[in-house]
This record gives structure tokens, sequence and C-alpha cells, in this order.
């Protein structure tokens, strides 16, 4: 494992730490009649997905830059297919409850903030490589 993504893990398991002491806080006082068990569970495997993507992408980025724009793309692809799941079964299992829509909410914002992350990382990166070459 090279520096630069040693230095994205570090990172994003500061954010995510950040994440659950600020949802804790949130979610133990102001919005304490939404904390839903899952919601640890859903920050770990968003974050875990994204590590193990953003390590694949840099991996492919050293090759050339037809095999990462497709490790790109279907990182993408595989990304929604494995939230789409992961949503799916939770709402399957919770139909009906008044619990779906703060789950999608959180679910999405977590989404978004470590999509943001990611590529922020993805971009400073590819930049400091194409100044190398």
């Amino acid at each position: 494992m090279n520096k630069t993504t040693k230095n994205f893990f570090l990172k994003i398991f500061y954010l995510t730490l950040s994440i659950a002491f600020g949802g804790a806080i949130l979610f133990f006082t102001v919005l304490k009649p939404y904390f839903q068990p899952i919601y640890p569970i859903a920050l770990v495997f968003i974050a875990s997905i994204t590590a193990w993507v953003y390590s694949i992408l840099m991996k492919a980025s050293t090759k050339n830059a037809r095999a990462f724009s497709t490790s790109f793309m279907l990182s993408i692809l595989i990304r929604l297919f494995g939230y789409s799941i992961f949503l799916v079964f939770y709402l399957f299992f919770n139909r009906g409850t008044e619990i779906v829509l703060p789950f999608v909410l959180v679910f999405l914002s977590l989404y978004f903030i470590y999509t943001v992350f990611e590529i922020r990382f993805i971009l400073r990166d590819l930049n400091k490589k194409m100044k190398v070459n």
C-alpha cells in the first residue's frame, strides 16, 4: 500500500469518527426519536465501500487513462447497485413504517458526503501524478 492510499485511509477513518461523533450527539439529543440501530452499520458500510473503491481506482490509475476510466465507471455502477440493494432490503423489511424516510435521508446524506470526499481525493491524487509525469 502506497503513502497516498494510507493517507486516504487515515482521512476516511477520521471522517467516519467525526460523523459518528456528530451523529451520536444529534441522535441522542435533538433527533432522538429518529435514531435507528442501523445507522452505524450504514456508516461503516459506506465508508468501507468508499475506501475499497478508492484503492482499486488508485491501482487502475497507475496503468493508463483507459483502465482508470473503465474502473471509475464500473465502480460507480457497482456502488449504485450495491447501495440500491442495501436500501431495497432495508425498505422491504421496514415497509409501512415511519422510520423509512429518516433512514433514506441519512443514507443519502452519507452517500453524498463520502462521494464528495472520495472524488476530492481522487482528483487531487491524479493531479499530483500528472505533475510528476
